[in-house]
């Protein structure tokens, strides 16, 4: 305490952990893209397969007339393949894209991330704009 009464003592914003964002889809149709947009940026993302279904994980639109076809091309994506799959990323984003590989059947997945305070002015999908050209990030959309 300090001399004239106060107390002081850590916050909620300054505890280090984030604020809890879940998400998922119980019927994502075969061979169809999804994007998960988080109302802040993240501190970390942890996507979990909860069907047979391939599930590919990524950060840039692979449908985008821009670099979109770098993605699977360039392999910069990370595959769960199999129920119960998961991966957890400690990143800053504020999206993340989830393809169903299946031709037939319909996948699912749940989206769990811990959100930070910050905002982000970023578009992952075009990439950086350089001298008002879009231009590829690496291992992003390159």
């Amino acid at each position: 305490m300090s001399a004239n009464g106060v107390k002081y003592g850590v916050g909620v914003g300054g505890v280090g952990s984030g604020i809890p964002y879940m998400s998922g889809d119980d019927a994502l149709a075969a061979d169809t893209q999804v994007a998960v947009e988080f109302p802040r940026v993240t501190k970390s993302v942890t996507v979990i397969n909860k069907a047979a279904a391939d599930l590919r994980v990524y950060f840039a639109d692979h449908d985008a007339a821009t670099f979109g076809t770098n993605v699977f091309d360039n392999q910069h994506y990370i595959t769960l393949d199999a129920a119960n799959d998961s991966v957890t990323m400690h990143i800053r984003c504020r999206r993340v894209y989830i393809h169903n590989m299946d031709a037939v059947a319909a996948g699912s997945y749940e989206v769990f991330a811990e959100l930070s305070a910050a905002r982000d002015e970023m578009d992952w999908d075009t990439g950086y704009l350089v001298d008002g050209v879009a231009t590829a990030i690496p291992g992003i959309n390159d």
